[in-house]
């Protein structure tokens, strides 16, 4: 978990060290770091850390190596008081004049979270919070200065949590109750505002209130490790002996507090309806804030078109941050079409622009999809495709062929995709079900077969989960090594597959012009059970 909060920091630290881009040996210097954060042992971490301190004291990532120190004391040494303020003050110190606030109260954050040097944190917090001066619009986001030119959008509803949570924790609860109730009524949707409002409510004793708040957290997707240990405790108090049931509770919640705001009809063919099977192909991320409101258009589309109308695949990508639901078939199919942001939905391999944003957007972007996928149901198909399946028990055996190819092009292929229906997992960006997950496909580097318009091509392919699931897990264990310019970390690896949520969609296309020709859906049974 350290390495995956400092280097979600990253973006932050970035802006607040004007000099970054004269760094004059960046690859030397993210080397040096990189090393530094592999290490194990926490006493020979810190010491890596300090020598890269040393080496580049005006580096790039500087405040990064910074927060590793002060993370690792407080994760493995938390007695050492004494250092451990020491490195807090220099924490401090190293931010720039806009942001020290801003990290005054993140590292009063830390010692809370910590249990560590509470009266210290209080002064940290009570610093930050006196810099905010007149709290009347405290709900909107204020702009950051942290350099010539440089500025960020950042809520101050943090900081206010922040330091009533301390004195919440310190006892004073008059004044933490006044701090965390103006904090939640100015942004009843801050992670840290939930939280304290939940930690308030279980201290009068109120397990119901402080299940809800603490789920609230989690559920948003940007409170997760902060508030699962909360939501465990809670849902036991409130329910004594009931833990298995509280996923479920979690899930009926989510479904009905954060629904879709798209409420889809049934689609109903028009006299100018083909046999067309549309395509849609989506590049989205769980860690992409702006990737929700594609999610959820694409969402509400699989309940307004059935199987013979639209086929979705969706293709998480590590964009902007580490998605554990990615693979080596995302990724081919992500430099296939060259996508470098997230979201990218195409239609019948046509980039549809305009998509994406928070879920208030999600209607904007359903308006901009419907047109897309409708004028392709009324778009004569290029090809018939066959196909058919057997599975037995893991394995599933795959036939598909082409045939009635209406196209000359030399450039044809014939692709193969295996779908997960739904996964569950609480996403940064708070969605919590992800539907159509291509976990593998067929051909090397996942690029399906060449085929040729004179012939009528027919493929075998076979899927064994019990060879994609190690590929997955192997992919995304080196991807926190290797993936990026310093090694990062995913808070799951979801490489299990679901063997009862099975699909396949095939779909021919032309790599040259990347339209799509025809495409099929075919639902798997569920899998045989084993004794």
């Amino acid at each position: 978990m350290l390495i995956r909060v400092l280097i979600a920091c990253l973006s932050i630290f970035t802006l607040i060290a004007p000099s970054l881009a004269q760094t004059a040996d960046r690859s030397a210097e993210e080397k040096s770091l990189r090393a530094a954060l592999q290490i194990l042992d926490p006493q020979k971490k810190i010491a890596a850390l300090e020598a890269y301190m040393k080496k580049y004291p005006q580096g790039m990532f500087r405040v990064l190596a910074n927060r590793g120190i002060l993370e690792t004391l407080l994760e493995y040494t938390p007695g050492e008081k004494d250092q451990i303020l020491a490195q807090s003050n220099r924490l401090v110190s190293l931010a720039g004049e806009g942001t020290r606030g801003s990290w005054s109260s993140t590292v009063a954050g830390m010692l809370l979270e910590k249990d560590v040097l509470l009266e210290e944190a209080e002064r940290f917090a009570q610093a930050s919070v006196a810099e905010l001066g007149n709290r009347k619009n405290l709900g909107q986001q204020q702009q950051i200065a942290s350099g010539p030119g440089r500025v960020f959008l950042a809520s101050n509803v943090p900081r206010v949590a922040t330091l009533g949570r301390i004195y919440l924790k310190r006892g004073k609860v008059k004044e933490a109750e006044s701090l965390l109730k103006e904090a939640y009524g100015a942004d009843a949707t801050s992670p840290s505002a939930l939280l304290g409002m939940g930690e308030l409510a279980t201290l009068k004793g109120d397990h119901k209130a402080a299940l809800n708040y603490f789920a609230e957290a989690y559920l948003s997707g940007r409170g997760r490790e902060a508030a699962r240990k909360r939501v465990d405790e809670a849902y036991q108090k409130l329910y004594p002996g009931k833990s298995g049931e509280l996923e479920a509770w979690l899930d009926a919640k989510y479904r009905k507090d954060d629904a879709n705001p798209i409420k889809a009809e049934a689609y109903k063919s028009t006299p100018a309806r083909t046999n067309r099977v549309v395509l849609a192909e989506v590049f989205t991320g769980s860690s992409c804030g702006p990737c929700v409101a594609t999610d959820l258009a694409f969402e509400a589309a699989l309940a307004r078109y059935n199987s013979k109308e639209l086929s979705v695949l969706m293709y998480h990508v590590n964009i902007p941050d580490v998605d554990p639901l990615t693979n080596p078939t995302t990724e081919s199919r992500k430099e296939f079409y060259g996508v470098r942001m997230a979201p990218s939905p195409f239609i019948n391999g046509v980039l549809v622009g305009g998509m994406g944003g928070g879920r208030a957007r999600t209607a904007e972007s359903w308006e901009k999809l419907t047109p897309m996928i409708e004028k392709g149901l009324d778009t004569l198909s290029e090809a018939a495709i066959r196909i058919s399946a057997m599975r037995q028990g893991p394995t599933i055996k795959v036939k598909v062929g082409v045939e009635k190819l209406r196209s000359s092009s030399a450039n044809l292929r014939l692709h193969l995709a295996l779908v997960e229906d739904e996964v569950r997992y609480m996403a940064v960006n708070g969605i919590r079900f992800h539907p159509m997950v291509v976990r593998a496909m067929a051909g090397e580097k996942a690029a399906g077969w060449a085929i040729n318009a004179a012939e009528t091509p027919s493929f075998d392919h076979t899927f064994e989960l019990q060879k994609i699931e190690p590929a997955i897990k192997a992919y995304l264990d080196d991807y926190e090594l290797n993936g990026r310019s310093l090694p990062t970390k995913f808070d799951e690896k979801k490489y299990q597959i679901d063997a009862n949520k099975l699909s396949l969609v095939a779909f021919v296309q032309d790599n040259q012009t990347k339209q799509i020709l025809q495409a099929v859906y075919l639902k798997l049974p569920a899998a045989e059970k084993t004794q």
